[in-house]
């Protein structure tokens, strides 16, 4: 028995000894960078960054799966998070008698802390799994009006349920009619859209229209060659509408090169793509099977008769995607809105209409700024890492959602080029 005990004490002594090692061996960046309210992040911040988005997906790879791929989580495991000074914060439902197996090693790390809350992660996704499926198989809900969201707030280690015009009273309806659960907190909910344009073409004129939100047309200038890269403007023409969006990343599926961007439904397999709204500009591609928007991705790809670059912000696209941390810094690029720098991460399980357990963060963007690419700068290792598309926001530009790459390849059956 005590030999058995001595070969574990030293096998969790050399697992500690590797993953330290591990840690210790990343490269430290430095981003230079501001908040999208100009406060700027601290060196101290984005270095201890790096170390707690290794810790992190370490952790995450440390856990099981499902034979469908879903994590297995351990029971007290409530989410994690990159806190204000760039730590990992680990929380944990108990006390430290409670910390075992991998948690335990984890969060002993210096770049993490543990925090005891109430619910835990498996606790939190039942929750929003009962109302996604409630939404799903009600559509004609008396509160289908009042529903615009829901999410988990690990730092609030609580379900979040967005209600356009919320009331103690709505409130108290919808927790007697739908689910009452400690875990579910209200907030007045914000109509979420996408952030794609319409231009109508009737009779040889262009109206511009986009979820009340109007905007000028881009002239329709002949390119001299066909070249884009992520974040380029780009045009599906369907009947005689046409809708304006941005383009995404590069991809392969087989043989066929392509790229991507966020449909939002609506379109069909063959629709041509330009990139200009002229509808006899030369054409730049054309829309494939599957178009998918639904459950985590919002994607399709366009089989590509032009040039696309994978290169942002003067870094290639790593071929791998990387898994968003929630307080995580990104950055996005869109047609309209262009590059947003150092956007923060707020959850990982928002779910609005058909989408369910996307990202959401608090950027901003707008209309023609779907599909467009959110990636993790890289520049230590010269490369910008993959996390996802634009899909929409809120109705006033703001807390940008998009659907992540990981998903996307996988239901698409792409790969990065």
């Amino acid at each position: 028995m005590k030999k058995k005990m001595f070969i574990s004490l030293i096998m969790m002594t050399l697992l500690s000894l590797v993953f330290v090692m591990a840690i210790q061996a990343q490269d430290t960046e430095i981003l230079e960078g501001y908040h999208i309210d100009g406060n700027p992040f601290s060196q101290d911040f984005l270095e201890n960054q790096n170390d707690a988005l290794a810790l992190y997906r370490m952790m995450r790879g440390s856990f099981g799966q499902t034979r469908s791929g879903e994590t297995i989580y351990p029971s007290n495991y409530a989410g994690s998070f990159i806190n204000s000074e760039g730590n990992l914060t680990i929380n944990i439902v108990g006390s430290d008698r409670d910390l075992s197996g991998s948690l335990s090693l984890f969060s002993r790390a210096s770049s993490a802390n543990v925090r005891y809350v109430n619910f835990s992660y498996d606790e939190l996704h039942h929750t929003l799994n009962y109302l996604n499926e409630y939404w799903a198989n009600n559509p004609d809900c008396v509160f289908r009006n009042s529903m615009t969201y829901q999410f988990i707030d690990t730092i609030g280690n609580r379900v979040v349920v967005g209600l356009y015009g919320y009331s103690e009273g709505l409130e108290a309806e919808f927790r007697h009619h739908v689910l009452d659960s400690p875990m579910m907190e209200f907030e007045e909910g914000v109509h979420q859209v996408s952030w794609i344009e319409i231009i109508y073409n009737l009779d040889d004129e262009q109206t511009t229209y986009s979820e009340d939100i109007y905007h000028d047309i881009t002239p329709a200038i002949e390119p001299r060659s066909i070249t884009i890269t992520p974040g380029s403007r780009i045009y599906v023409a369907s009947g005689n509408v046409t809708f304006s969006m941005s383009a995404g990343y590069g991809v392969l599926r087989g043989a066929q090169r392509g790229f991507l961007t966020s449909p939002h439904g609506g379109l069909a397999a063959g629709n041509e793509v330009r990139a200009v709204s002229n509808r006899n500009s030369p054409l730049l591609g054309r829309l494939t099977n599957p178009i998918v928007f639904s459950g985590r991705v919002d994607a399709v790809m366009i089989a590509l008769e032009g040039q696309f670059i994978n290169n942002v912000n003067g870094l290639p696209l790593s071929r791998t995607p990387v898994l968003p941390v929630i307080g995580q810094t990104l950055h996005s690029i869109g047609s309209v809105t262009g590059m947003r720098s150092n956007i923060s991460v707020t959850s990982l399980t928002f779910s609005v209409g058909p989408l369910t357990n996307i990202v959401r963060t608090n950027g901003i963007g707008q209309h023609g700024d779907s599909g467009g690419l959110v990636w993790e700068n890289r520049t230590d290792l010269r490369v910008a890492l993959v996390a996802g598309l634009i899909s929409g926001g809120d109705a006033n530009g703001r807390n940008m959602f998009f659907t992540r790459a990981m998903d996307i390849n996988g239901s698409l059956g792409v790969g990065i080029q």
